[in-house]
């Protein structure tokens, strides 16, 4: 029974008063604490109207309360291979006894089944952010059984909960990835062209053994600089700016030891373009802004993030492993992991408020520092609240919630590997990070900053040479993947005249067309191995998906006129994207070549 998780360590009620007895129909159905969890009349005729009710095709099923698995079963009966059914029952006892009297093998057995027994938030979390993110989204249907809600009124709404805030922060990345996945793409080639110029972030693992302070622009930066200051100054621990946090840091006299910069936006740019930071090391991804790294003529490091497929095929490019970063929705996040891997010292942020702190957005010196209420984002649809540093509830929003679902789950994935070391949120305001002790930030500098790490620091970044070797095999496989993308385009043109040529008046396709596609399909596959579309892909993927799921009751000639239409889809987004990736890699080479003649 691997699609049962039953939670461990909790204690099987005593107070439970469970009975199976015969409803008028002569079905058996459960009685748990005086609620009838079932039909008294007839459980099966209740269950397949509450199953006609809730299903929809395409979704996937969180069904809270396993009653006497009539519902389950008749869920289970209606679903498809495009469905999932996530079934919690809280009581264990409930379960042990249902599974004791009544057959449940087409549920246990079922690969697109899966129970938790007992009752544990984070593991509930857990799979329904995997439902979420995986193929789902927005297509999650919550069924509460009969009586359930009376009986575990505080759980329904904690999983309702759970349930709403996973959706809407998947429909925050989706949005994000469908604005950005064009300039992601641009800035990973101009970057990936230009890295010989900087070291693989993997020569950084183990490096330092220094605490490091991580400085994020959130509204309580400003109070802590004072404090930063003296830290610089003493070089007593190394501080991570995150991103933007570089200006603040700078407007208050104090250079921080690296600055983190992930986005690819031009709001980015704007940050750095009239900054001087030459002097201050940069630590990027590939997708980030293409002038951050081009501009800066100081210490750089570069490091792999998001595909791995791609990360292969980019540190084969460069001829080394730029070394991979985990990361998130935030800078901070991409900080957070930066940190764990450079050093083996205690880590502390500040300035991470993922809230807006006496109604700001930022800390003072942020281009982006504006004040902001409560009514200004209920009225934009980003409003939550959040529990507090100091308790209480603190004014929030959906994407700092999504930053904050990346620390916690991070500090949780360290832990649970072993990394036991001092890990304290010094913000002193904003919102309260679960796992993540607090401490008072001039605690953390009289506990942990008492040493000089100059030495140290100055012997990570003593000065390098640009590896040309480097360069000359980096423009090879551009080269060598301009020809492959535009043996891209030849085949998917290919595709899309076989089937504008296709009938959608049969419901049988010929065998010789699907022949053809499959022989193309095994091209495209050959040809984008690299996975180098990796970014502008991305939504075309997320799109066809989406738009071209089974309807109910699809009738044959439906089905056929659906998957070619699909397939059509598919193909004309991979030909745009590849045309969009070939314009721009055809102009990095031009560039190159001309800076050679």
């Amino acid at each position: 029974m691997n699609n049962i998780f039953i939670v461990e360590g909790k204690q099987k009620s005593s107070n439970e008063d469970i009975s199976v007895i015969e409803s008028k129909s002569g079905l058996a159905f459960v009685k748990y604490n005086g609620f009838y969890l079932n039909s008294q009349h007839d459980p099966v005729k209740e269950a397949k109207r509450l199953a006609n009710h809730y299903y929809k095709k395409n979704h996937a099923h969180i069904l809270f309360g396993l009653g006497f698995s009539y519902l389950a079963k008749e869920l289970l009966e209606k679903m498809g291979e495009s469905d999932f059914l996530f079934i919690i029952e809280p009581s264990i006892r409930l379960f042990e006894e249902v599974r004791d009297k009544c057959d449940l093998g087409s549920l246990v057995d079922h690969k697109r089944v899966f129970f938790i027994v007992g009752y544990e938030k984070e593991q509930i979390e857990d799979e329904v952010k995997f439902l979420v993110t995986s193929d789902y989204m927005a297509q999650i249907e919550f069924i509460v059984s009969p009586n359930y809600e009376k009986l575990y009124s505080q759980y329904v709404k904690v999983i309702g909960d759970i349930i709403t805030t996973t959706v809407k922060l998947s429909v925050v990345n989706i949005g994000t990835i469908a604005v950005f996945s064009k300039i992601w793409q641009k800035n990973m080639l101009y970057n990936l062209n230009e890295s010989w110029k900087s070291i693989p972030f993997k020569v950084f693992e183990n490096k330092f053994t220094c605490p490091i302070i991580i400085a994020a622009s959130g509204p309580s930066l400003t109070k802590q600089l004072e404090h930063l200051r003296k830290v610089r100054e003493n070089n007593s621990a190394l501080i991570i700016a995150a991103g933007s946090t570089i200006n603040p840091l700078l407007k208050a006299g104090i250079k921080p030891h690296l600055v983190v910069s992930i986005d690819g936006g031009e709001a980015n740019w704007a940050h750095f373009k009239n900054t001087n930071y030459d002097d201050i090391p940069l630590f990027y991804s590939l997708s980030v802004h293409k002038d951050i790294p081009k501009h800066h003529q100081g210490f750089k490091v570069v490091y792999n993030t998001g595909d791995e497929t791609l990360s292969a095929w980019i540190n084969k490019a460069v001829g080394k492993d730029l070394g991979f970063v985990v990361g998130g929705a935030s800078v901070a996040n991409f900080c957070f992991y930066i940190a764990k891997i450079i050093t083996s010292g205690p880590i502390s942020f500040i300035g991470q408020d993922l809230a807006y702190t006496n109604n700001l957005t930022h800390a003072e010196g942020n281009t982006n520092f504006k004040g902001v209420t409560k009514e200004e984002l209920v009225k934009q649809n980003r409003y939550v609240s959040v529990k507090g540093y100091y308790g209480g509830e603190v004014l929030s929003d959906f994407p700092f919630l999504s930053m904050k679902r990346v620390f916690e789950d991070m500090i949780t994935a360290f832990r649970k590997y072993g990394d036991n070391r001092p890990i304290y949120n010094s913000t002193e305001g904003g919102a309260f990070l679960e796992g993540i002790t607090n401490l008072e930030f001039e605690k953390f500098i009289n506990t942990y900053c008492n040493k000089n790490y100059n030495e140290e620091f100055n012997e990570a970044f003593k000065s390098y040479d640009p590896d040309y070797e480097n360069r000359s095999q980096i423009i090879d496989s551009l080269e060598t993947e301009r020809e492959n993308l535009q043996k891209v385009v030849r085949v998917a043109k290919k595709a899309i005249d076989i089937l504008s040529s296709t009938s959608r008046e049969t419901v049988t396709v010929e065998a010789k067309i699907l022949k053809r596609l499959d022989k193309l399909d095994g091209k495209l596959n050959e040809y984008l191995k690299s996975n180098i579309v990796h970014y502008i892909i991305m939504p075309v993927n997320f799109r066809v998906n989406h738009q071209y799921q089974a309807k109910q009751n699809e009738t044959p000639l439906e089905q056929t006129r659906r998957i070619l239409n699909k397939s059509d889809a598919l193909y004309k987004g991979i030909l745009e994207s590849v045309e969009t990736t070939l314009r721009i890699l055809d102009k990095i080479l031009k560039n190159n070549q001309e800076g050679e003649e």
